[in-house]
């Protein structure tokens, strides 16, 4: 539905104008729908009521994490991979493996 909150509330308050929000409807957004508690005005809030979110879920006991892990700490020593490879990040799982695997510095011609 949107990309950001700041695309969601003026998008829902025309919505709203156009009896789109109510008891009947529902809307979907993403990961940046967290951020709720940030809205300022009441007449938002209450758009907020019928929003559902979907976010991503990290589990760190994966094979896959571990197997992340272990190439980027033996890729970039001087970095911490618990701070690193942590919230959006772990949605672009392949492409932060291709930097731990050093793969993105060859595709990029970097030395």
């Amino acid at each position: 539905m949107f990309g950001s909150a700041s695309d969601c509330w003026p998008f829902l308050r025309q919505a709203k104008q156009m009896d789109m929000v109510g008891p009947n409807w529902v809307y979907i957004g993403t990961t940046p729908l967290n951020y709720l508690d940030m809205l300022t005005l009441d007449s938002d809030r209450e758009l907020a009521n019928g929003l559902l979110f979907v976010t991503f879920h990290e589990d760190h006991t994966l094979a896959e994490y571990q197997t992340l892990r272990s190439n980027y700490l033996a890729a970039f020593l001087s970095c911490d991979a618990d701070k690193d490879l942590t919230g959006i990040l772990l949605l672009f799982y392949d492409c932060m493996l291709g930097f731990a695997n050093a793969n993105m510095v060859d595709l990029c011609g970097q030395q």
